[in-house]
């Protein structure tokens, strides 16, 4: 069946779970036609949509700074404007405007960095510059260079390491500090490179664990941040530089993903952690001194910054809820909420004010494009409006039964009109200029019913024309994109939904924020204001990865640290919880991960992902059916050899799926297979050239294809033998 008609919709999961993992990265795209398939529902023929061109633009990433003292501020990240110059993810910035004179002009692999692009200034007054990065100032290289002050290579350096993520630290004896590709600990001179010390190696004292962060201290020791592969903790290593790499202590800590590590003058070692909480350390020892709960809302920490004012220190933290400003006891002195579009990643500290980076527009109302200086009092600096911007891309293309397709996705602009997040494309294949949406932060996910009316979730708190503020569940008009006021469920939402779905009837399922669980799933019914359905729900089930809507059920994931139980719930008026269906995956030693869950052409259950068992421990790897009573289908062995993506299934229901994967059975794959439903042999008359991210079903034809192997990033492919004959879905300029 089609992608995002009413029919496909297997709740929100051939839809959400497909389109909401395609992503078109262009600064110019045309969508394939066609995307209306506008009648499926109704027995007609679909007619496609004109095929559009349309200019996508967004915030540019800002992913590191650094300043470059009597030169500038140094930033790089995945933004190609800066302040109106052409700037391919590096630039130097004086008082606010860009370098005419400093451009390396580097190329990177891709369009979206499979590690962080960092800047890092050196001691000796060299600048490293690390990532996707292929080519820079007119060389061809390899991850990591060293430039000289003014942006030339310097071609004297030699990187170290084959290790990408590179986040170097340096002491005051001329040494650098990494990570290498075994995960180890080594030290290299800052003015050659090359070979690692022979005769100083770091390895954690515990044999699990993995290094991923450093930090130096004022003094000659290395603190290191480790994470245990075993039990998903941390482990705190301090190292002095003077010892050829042996711990003086390590500590193990019960939270996992330390983001940032600061250290006091006062002998006071400051760990920031993913999750929202900020640890204290005693530097001599490695003890716990004291805990620092945040806020809520801090939840999703990106970094942390000590900053000092006279005798007085304090500390900056990033976070999802936008910038707070701590006491080092926890008390919170200021608040910059809402980073509105994304988040914030670095923080500069100057006494009681802050430089702040990322991929925002604005910070507590101060208007800026990813890049802000806040003053102690809470005011923008002077040089506060910058225009950072790069490609947009789109993530989630939703038909109506209209004729036009909601497209969601990062942009703040579509064909130059100013569209945040979403807008509408018309049968036509234009972006229609009177539907419009201005939301005040992020649109997470898009369901649309069967009369095309539009329903989101996000982070917003407000929607330009609503007569009253609308906080994270809307309605929109399907003519016009205007909120439908009067429609507000009274779920008390705090923050954004974690997940929608919508069934056949129209009634919205909304999974609760994270931080608050205790909500559970509820349903929305058709009324005009969206009334809570008393009789049903709510569905509690822990740690909630997300819902999936498929048949008379409601699948409801939960993450546990190495298993993802899944659950079910009837759509049955009285249901007020699971019923006895369970169903579990593991991955060994490893997180698991469920990508894709649908049904077949029979309403067998499939289940993509990344593992390896189920149940008591039964060996199934990451691909495999479900009868309806929750029995694996030990008739259909498909012996995929790596992680499944997606999966789609077209009206014959052949079975299609995509992944990393490089066998299927005895049969080789390059990532992209076609598979027979009555026992899983793959189709060796239809082996595309290469795998994908993503797939759908678009028609009776084609498949559509999502991958960055792909020419322009997305084609479709015909569903007839042979799998070749691809037709572009995206031209890029």
């Amino acid at each position: 069946m089609p992608c995002g008609t009413t029919s496909f919709r297997l709740g929100k999961g051939y839809v959400m779970k497909t389109f909401a993992r395609i992503t078109w990265y262009a600064q110019r795209v045309a969508l394939a036609a066609p995307l209306g398939l506008v009648g499926v529902a109704h027995g007609q023929m679909p007619e496609p949509l004109v095929r559009p061109d349309i200019e996508l633009v967004d915030v540019g990433e800002i992913q590191s700074v650094a300043d470059q003292p009597h030169y500038g501020l140094l930033i790089a990240g995945t933004f190609t404007r800066v302040n109106g110059e052409t700037r391919n993810g590096l630039a130097r910035m004086v008082h606010g405007n860009t370098d005419p004179n400093w451009n390396p002009n580097p190329s990177w692999l891709g369009s979206v960095p499979l590690v962080p692009r960092r800047v890092r200034m050196s001691p000796d007054g060299g600048v490293f510059v690390s990532g996707d990065l292929v080519e820079i100032a007119g060389h061809g290289v390899d991850c990591i260079v060293k430039l000289k002050p003014d942006g030339q290579l310097d071609t004297a350096w030699t990187a170290p390491t084959t290790n990408c993520d590179f986040d170097p630290v340096f002491d005051r004896e001329g040494w650098m500090y990494f990570i290498d590709s075994d995960h180890s600990v080594r030290r290299t001179r800052l003015d050659v490179g090359g070979s690692a010390d022979p005769y100083w190696t770091h390895w954690p004292a515990n044999g699990f664990a993995e290094p991923y962060k450093l930090m130096l201290e004022f003094g000659d020791s290395l603190y290191v941040a480790s994470k245990t592969v075993r039990w998903n903790q941390t482990l705190i290593g301090k190292v002095p530089t003077t010892l050829n790499g042996y711990e003086l202590w390590s500590r193990e800590d019960q939270y996992d993903t330390v983001v940032a590590m600061q250290q006091s003058e006062y002998g006071v070692v400051y760990l920031a952690y993913a999750q929202g909480t900020i640890r204290k350390f005693d530097a001599r020892n490695g003890s716990l001194s004291d805990a620092i709960m945040p806020n809520p809302a801090l939840a999703g920490v990106r970094n942390m910054k000590l900053a000092s004012s006279g005798f007085d220190e304090h500390l900056f933290v990033a976070a999802s809820g936008g910038v707070r400003k701590f006491s080092t006891n926890g008390s919170d002195l200021a608040s910059y909420p809402h980073a509105q579009r994304d988040f914030v990643n670095e923080m500069i500290p100057s006494g009681s004010s802050v430089l702040l980076a990322g991929k925002f527009s604005a910070v507590d109302g101060q208007e800026s494009q990813s890049l802000l200086a806040i003053h102690g009092g809470g005011t923008p600096g002077p040089s506060a409006t910058y225009e950072i911007t790069g490609p947009g891309k789109i993530e989630e293309v939703v038909a109506q039964s209209n004729g036009g397709a909601i497209v969601r996705g990062s942009f703040i602009k579509a064909d130059k009109l100013p569209r945040r997040e979403i807008f509408r494309l018309t049968p036509e294949g234009i972006v229609d200029p009177g539907w419009s949406v201005q939301a005040n932060d992020g649109i997470n996910h898009v369901v649309i019913g069967s009369d095309s009316a539009v329903y989101i979730g996000g982070s917003f708190t407000n929607i330009v024309g609503g007569v009253f503020p609308l906080r994270f569940l809307a309605k929109l008009d399907a003519a016009s994109g205007s909120p439908l006021s009067w429609w507000g469920p009274s779920l008390g939402l705090q923050y954004a939904p974690l997940d929608l779905a919508i069934d056949a009837q129209d009634r919205i399922y909304v999974a609760p924020p994270v931080q608050q669980a205790n909500l559970g799933v509820r349903r929305v019914l058709v009324t005009p204001d969206g009334e809570p359905d008393q009789n049903w729900g709510p569905i509690h089930v822990s740690n909630m990865g997300g819902i999936d809507l498929v048949g008379d059920y409601l699948y409801l994931q939960s993450n546990q640290p190495n298993t993802i139980d899944i659950f079910r719930a009837e759509l049955v008026a009285g249901t007020s919880g699971t019923s006895g269906w369970y169903f579990a995956l593991q991955n060994g030693n490893s997180v698991p991960a469920l990508n894709a869950i649908g049904a077949d052409g029979v309403g067998k259950l499939l289940l993509g992902g990344r593992f390896e068992w189920y149940g008591s421990g039964d060996v199934r790897r990451n691909l495999l059916r479900l009868d309806s009573v929750g029995g694996v289908d030990e008739s259909w062995l498909p012996q995929v050899n790596g992680g499944v993506n997606d999966i789609a299934v077209d009206a014959a229901g052949e079975i299609y799926i995509a992944g990393d994967f490089t066998t299927v059975g005895t049969q080789a794959s390059n990532g992209l297979a076609r598979l027979s439903p009555i026992d899983a042999t793959p189709r060796a008359d239809w082996m595309p050239a290469h795998g994908a991210s993503s797939i759908c079903v678009a028609d009776a034809q084609r498949l559509f294809v999502v991958g960055d192997d792909w020419r322009n990033t997305f084609v479709a492919l015909p569903l007839s033998v042979g799998g070749g004959g691809e037709v572009p879905a995206i031209e890029r300029n």
